[in-house]
């Protein structure tokens, strides 16, 4: 009994203390741990904390850099430290067996289990908590540190923001990706807490993913290659939403990316957990197989022929021409309102666009149509816009739409941010942060905006789907007035947390709210897809709008130049599981992306042409799953992707030009993109 009173003396002391009485580490004198499995062979070197990994049957050592200040951050009594775990004066290893080691820090109360996976062949690290309280919490962690990158051609990081990035190990370029309040300028971070009076460090900062720019890492992974040998990191799916990854480049240094295990609720709270897998031979095609595999594993992999059998309408997508047009918008900024169209005038063009261009399959989308137009007063959205014909405008043009065989859709509304001058505003109904405070910020079009805890955003949604507006114009809801087909949500899928006593979110919880209104389009049987995609998200979207990640610049994030190089990850996951978009005609082409045209139909046959050539283009592979990229010129302007159908799109981004093969019906000589 007084053995273990003793010991929860010890754990009540805050480390600053326990080195008062641990004058020297019990692992100091310790040596490397090595434990091995099948093809891997990893030695744990407590003095550091690197964990070093031989890929036996390739011959290849993949070397973890030694750099970790300050990558463990706990509280004690008020006071919050940072650290490296190699700090820890109460360390000790524990041999599990002959594949796996414990390493405790009881100093920081945290277990790491770093273990081989017999059956997988996986490395894998779990984080584990350790009687956290009022007095002592862990805040969060960076680790595992990077694997460090030849700097060679032939060498390369690869990472999931956007539609996928890849970074030579001698790029030549700085980068700095996921990054978009620069959580790492400590200066600025802190003259922005005490000018706002809120918290301003990267594990209790919250705006940063609140903001709209949050969370580009579309795929919870992250690899590298070198000559013989690649591996592919992926986060456990329990604990995804709990991370956040930055990824840094400096020529002439081994590319560097953080790991950043956050709070839930201000403490650790479970055990995070990530994997990595390593492949002979292997390129981030074959990699990111794996984890496709892992998501089928997880039961979240559902195709677009699957989700076909529940909705008809996907194949009506399948090769359609995604028709776009404005109705209205109103600016704050500028103080404008413009009413570009009405929906009489976009029923027309439409019926304009099935003259000339003959297309059999199309989809309407446009923007403006809500009540005060593009982006306003969210979330009162109704009736439809006045200025451009009300319900029964819309109405008309939603079933001339339908009579036509075409999809109608209605694009950008979110369930995301409510305006303060929304007539639905309320305190009650916002996402908090930790202080109890409210979100204001006035950086776009609508004004001055919260964001709506998700957990009011599902009953806003219902509210204008099922009932509309009850008070005088009384209109029904969208259900009624003008039923679409398909629609564009501008949902951020964010990571957010609510500190609401009311009701509270943990990143989890909100996930599952998210969850709740992605569900609720699918009961209502309308096709969906998210402006700001996720790879957790798959079962419920038709549609991605992936493109190259670019530097934000000025709030406009396609206005800087590309960063690393663009490679689709995302398509050679998931193409067959979701329709998916490119940035321009030459990237549409090689990812086999839908075709997108503006109305009105300009005069342009050039234009019409090659839309029609990437509709049959669509058509064909539309529901193929992307079974390789690759890059044929050292340079990276040559490029290939192969489908599962057979048919290869070759790409010269030099010369502008293209080729298509395998594809009945387009002859496969070269052409000049416009």
């Amino acid at each position: 009994m007084k053995a273990r009173t003793a010991r929860r003396k010890r754990w009540i002391l805050c480390p600053f203390l326990t080195l008062l009485v641990f004058s020297v580490s019990p692992a100091a004198g310790a040596g490397d741990v090595v434990i091995e499995s099948g093809d891997l062979q990893a030695t744990l070197e407590p003095a550091t904390m690197s964990v070093d990994v031989k890929h036996l049957s390739a011959g290849v050592v993949w070397r973890m850099s030694r750099s970790g200040s300050r990558e463990f951050v706990y509280e004690c009594d008020g006071e919050v430290h940072e650290v490296s775990l190699a700090d820890s004066r109460q360390k000790t290893t524990t041999r599990l067996g002959k594949s796996s080691v414990l390493v405790t820090l009881a100093d920081y109360r945290l277990e790491i289990l770093v273990w081989i996976d017999e059956r997988t062949g996986e490395l894998g690290f779990k984080f584990i908590p350790l009687e956290e309280d009022h007095r002592f919490k862990i805040k969060g962690l960076i680790y595992p540190r990077p694997f460090e990158v030849p700097l060679r051609a032939d060498c390369y990081s690869f990472f999931g923001f956007s539609q996928g990035v890849l970074i030579p190990g001698n790029w030549s370029q700085a980068e700095d990706i996921n990054n978009p309040v620069q959580f790492d300028d400590e200066e600025r971070l802190k003259l922005h807490g005490e000018l706002m009076d809120r918290p301003a460090n990267w594990w209790d900062y919250q705006e940063w993913d609140q903001a709209g720019l949050i969370y580009p890492l579309r795929m919870a992974c992250f690899g590298a290659v070198q000559p013989g040998s690649g591996f592919l990191a992926r986060v456990a799916d329990n604990c995804r939403m709990d991370i956040y990854l930055h990824a840094k480049h400096t020529p002439g240094k081994h590319t560097d990316y953080r790991i950043y295990w956050r709070p839930t609720m201000g403490v650790f709270g479970y055990p995070r957990e990530i994997s990595y897998y390593f492949e002979k031979n292997a390129g981030y095609s074959s990699l990111v197989k794996h984890y496709r595999e892992y998501y089928s594993r997880l039961g979240y992999l559902k195709t677009l022929a699957e989700k076909n059998r529940e909705n008809s309408k996907v194949e009506q997508l399948k090769g359609a021409v995604n028709l776009r047009a404005r109705i209205s918008r109103h600016d704050h900024r500028t103080f404008t309102h413009t009413v570009y169209n009405t929906f009489h005038d976009v029923g027309e063009q439409v019926e304009d666009f099935s003259r000339r261009v003959g297309a059999d399959r199309a989809s309407l989308g446009f923007t403006g149509w809500q009540r005060y137009g593009h982006d306003q007063e969210y979330p009162d959205i109704m009736p439809p816009m006045m200025y451009a014909g009300g319900p029964e405008g819309l109405d008309s043009l939603a079933r001339k739409v339908k009579q036509k065989g075409y999809i109608f859709g209605l694009a950008t509304d979110n369930y995301c941010d409510i305006t303060l001058d929304s007539p639905s505003f309320d305190e009650e109904v916002t996402l908090k942060d930790s202080r109890g405070k409210y979100f204001r910020r006035s950086t776009w079009g609508a004004g001055v905006n919260s964001l709506i805890c998700p957990r009011w955003a599902l009953r806003f949604l219902r509210r204008n789907f099922e009932v509309g507006r009850t008070d005088y114009p009384a209109v029904f809801g969208l259900l009624k007035t003008a039923r679409p087909d398909h629609y564009l949500l501008g949902n951020y899928v964010c990571n957010w947390e609510c500190y609401d006593p009311r009701h509270p979110l943990t990143r989890n919880e909100n996930r599952e709210a998210l969850a709740e209104i992605f569900q609720y389009f699918k009961d209502k049987g309308i096709l969906l897809t998210i402006e700001h995609h996720n790879d957790w998200v798959i079962p419920w979207i038709v549609g991605a709008r992936t493109r190259a990640a670019h530097d934000i610049v000025l709030g406009r994030d396609m206005a800087g130049r590309i960063r690393g190089v663009p490679i689709p990850l995302w398509q050679l996951a998931f193409h067959d599981c979701t329709y998916v978009t490119g940035d321009n005609n030459l990237y549409s082409v090689l990812w086999g992306a839908q075709a997108s045209m503006s109305l009105p139909v300009g005069d342009d046959r050039h234009l019409i042409d090659d839309v029609l050539l990437l509709a049959r283009l669509h058509r064909a592979v539309g529901w193929d799953e992307m079974v390789d990229h690759r890059f044929l010129t050292e340079d990276y302007k040559v490029q290939e992707t192969i489908f599962s159908s057979g048919a290869k799109v070759w790409i010269d981004f030099e010369k502008n030009q293209f080729r298509i093969n395998g594809v009945p019906g387009i002859t496969s000589e070269v052409r000049q993109a416009r």
